[in-house]
């Protein structure tokens, strides 16, 4: 199955900077309430504290239809570099990175309780359209970060994130997992 339809299956919300919300999850900023804050979700800039802005307002969206169905589970997406110095990453995108994960945690910690289940995915370097646009030269050095001597693709990326919204991973809560062919075990 592509990538794309994987992450349409998924039961939560997953709330990488490149999706944005869809239906009603999008049309307003709102609070654990509920309540009406303000003016639709705008474009997020990956990396930036507006990313973190919008993954906080999408998952207090999506805790406020979750909590009276008695829960659900939110999928936030990070990056390898969220969890140690990386040289190629900007600081501001680690630190961006590291506070969706520290969202997350904050979020299974006080939510678990009504059944909210709340994880980050934490990719290393992947393929993807705007990856393969650069040169050999650039991309080859990313690709030997991992254990495996390659990058990983959306579909690893994506069956991971089937199995946190899955009933399999029911026990799951608050967890920031990399998926990187050991890159952030090299980074310790």
């Amino acid at each position: 199955m592509p990538h794309k339809e994987l992450v349409h299956t998924l039961r939560g919300l997953v709330g990488a900077s490149q999706v944005l919300c869809e239906g009603d999850l999008s049309a307003y900023e709102l609070d654990w309430r509920g309540r009406e804050r303000g003016k639709a979700l705008a474009v997020i800039r990956p990396g930036s504290t507006a990313e973190v802005a919008a993954v906080v307002r999408a998952c207090a969206a999506a805790g406020v239809t979750m909590v009276p169905q008695g829960g659900g589970v939110i999928i936030n997406v990070s990056s390898v570099g969220s969890l140690n110095c990386e040289d190629r990453a900007p600081i501001v995108y680690s630190a961006a990175k590291a506070a969706v994960n520290s969202l997350t945690k904050a979020i299974a910690v006080k939510y678990g309780a009504q059944g909210i289940r709340a994880n980050v995915l934490a990719p290393g370097f992947t393929h993807s359209e705007k990856t393969l646009q650069a040169t050999r030269e650039v991309i080859a050095p990313m690709e030997e970060k991992s254990a495996f001597g390659r990058a990983g693709d959306g579909e690893e990326q994506a069956q991971v994130a089937v199995f946190l919204a899955s009933d399999r991973a029911s026990y799951v809560n608050g967890v920031v997992l990399p998926v990187d062919g050991g890159w952030s075990v090299r980074m310790a």
